[in-house]
């Protein structure tokens, strides 16, 4: 059956779809330089290819794939489908922004959709990659212009979209101060009091990410900052078993 494995033959039959190809070859349609309408050509990859472009063995990528087929019959992910698997997720969050430049890191042709392929290459890279690829990966997702540093509104945002998916309680809060020698009462939602202490938080993250002080922070900084954090390696363990 095309666009399945399967389970006994040759690894030459044993092969996907992959429409990363198809979009590679600038398909559907398009004019060539002389006018002749090039015709769109679908490569198959086959499991063990796959296997190798991953770190993980021909019955993960099976089971990977039948999940996959599961839930996007069509064998690609949109921004839509993730949202909606974020949702079942974080039911009480907002997970719209989250997705979306979480999305844009993995959509790595641009096309508004995500390959099986892709999505392995994701996987093998958070549950099975180096110390170093992780970071690079985690780097891109902060770098949400694409213009290879990350600039501080870039780290709130999407430190404050992390902090969304959880939602947030709609109450008021009252805090006593001093102020000027005097008691004083000042009221902010629960809201408010989240994007304070996010503020907070990437203010100090920032200044010590940004090693030279020029108000951005490059890849070069990032990597001579987290390559010796032993507390963030020993954390990506936890997707080890992914």
């Amino acid at each position: 059956m095309p666009g399945s494995f399967s389970d006994s033959g040759s690894c030459d039959q044993a092969s996907i779809l992959d429409f990363t190809d198809v979009d590679l070859c600038k398909a559907n349609g398009a004019k060539t330089g002389n006018g002749q309408e090039e015709k769109q050509v679908r490569l198959r990859l086959s499991l063990d290819e796959i296997c190798h472009r991953t770190s993980f063995t021909r019955k993960e990528v099976r089971q990977f794939y039948r999940t996959l087929k599961q839930e996007c019959p069509l064998g690609v992910i949109t921004e839509e489908t993730m949202r909606d698997a974020y949702h079942r997720l974080f039911p009480n969050g907002n997970v719209g922004l989250y997705v979306k430049h979480v999305f844009r890191t993995l959509d790595t042709q641009g096309n508004g959709k995500i390959t099986f392929t892709q999505l392995l290459v994701f996987l093998s890279t958070i549950s099975k990659g180096t110390h170093l690829d992780r970071l690079k990966w985690i780097f891109r997702l902060y770098d949400l212009d694409g213009d290879g540093a990350i600039q501080y509104s870039e780290l709130l945002t999407l430190c404050c979209a992390t902090h969304d998916l959880a939602g947030t309680p709609e109450k008021r809060i009252f805090h006593e101060t001093k102020k000027s020698g005097k008691d004083e009462i000042f009221i902010e939602s629960e809201k408010e009091r989240k994007l304070r202490q996010v503020k907070l938080w990437v203010d100090k993250v920032f200044r010590r990410w940004d090693l030279n002080q020029d108000g951005q922070v490059t890849l070069d900084e990032f990597l001579a900052i987290h390559l010796n954090d032993d507390l963030l390696e020993t954390s990506f363990h936890s997707f080890d078993d992914l």
